[in-house]
Parts: C-alpha cells; sequence; structure tokens
C-alpha cells in the first residue's frame, strides 16, 4: 500500500469511505505501477524520500478520479443501454432526453479517465524519476 486512509484524508481525499479505500487504492496504485513501469521497491524508496508526498498526492488525485468514473460509469451505462435497445430519443412531460451518438459512452467515459489518469501522474511524479524510461 503507498497511501493510507489517513494520508488520503490529509491531501484533502474525501470522495470515499474508509470500507470503499482499500479497493480503490489497490486500483489506483495497479495503474500508477503498470504506467511508470518500475519495481515497487523503488516507488517504495521514493515513498520514502522527500518527494513521497508526490507520489501521494498523485495516488488522491487518482483515487478521486476513479470514483468520480465509476459514478459517470452507472450512468453511462444506463445511456448504452438505451441506446441499443433502438431508444433514439424519450420525453416525459416537459424533460426530454436524446442519444445523439451510436459511440459508446462507456467506451469514451473509460478512455477519459484513463488519459486523466494519465495526466494527474505526470503532472506531479516528473519530479520524482519515476516516469524515466532510461535505466
Amino acid at each position: 500500500m503507498y497511501l493510507t486512509f489517513e494520508e488520503y484524508q490529509e491531501f484533502g481525499g474525501t470522495s470515499v469511505t474508509l470500507e470503499m479505500f482499500n479497493a480503490y487504492e489497490l486500483r489506483a496504485r495497479l495503474a500508477l505501477d503498470s504506467y511508470t513501469m518500475k519495481s515497487r521497491h523503488l516507488i517504495q524508496k521514493v515513498l520514502n524520500s522527500t518527494r513521497g508526498e508526490l507520489v501521494r498526492i498523485t495516488l488522491k488525485e487518482m483515487i478521486d478520479n476513479l470514483f468520480m468514473s465509476d459514478n459517470l460509469l452507472e450512468k453511462a451505462k444506463n445511456a448504452d443501454n438505451a441506446y441499443y435497445s433502438g431508444i433514439n430519443s424519450e420525453t416525459v412531460t416537459d424533460h426530454s432526453v436524446s442519444f445523439k451518438s451510436s459511440e459508446s459512452m462507456v467506451k469514451k467515459l473509460e478512455e477519459d479517465t484513463t488519459n486523466k489518469g494519465i495526466r494527474i501522474m505526470q503532472k506531479y511524479l516528473y519530479p520524482t524519476n519515476l516516469l524515466n524510461r532510461g535505466i
């Protein structure tokens, strides 16, 4: 674990509860490990250095991003289900919804979430050298 729930809260994290935290921390950690392609030993070394806060802030923002994405994904799945069921538009009294694109909202949202996660890592991790591909 790279970030504790207490550290998450210290850095301003409010999206996830203690019960939800471990699952979101794991997802954020796996994304960070995958993107940086660094060993956990090296990342732990950075965490224990003066630059450790940069990794923790990154994880906090990634957790919040994943939480927001999960909430939006639920709505996107409903929109996709309506579209693929053949519904192009729906009107109820003074409220109407129309679906303009055949592109899957879920797919687009997943791509957006991944891209935002990458931008978060790029924003904070450059000074840690975790994004360097060299030896």
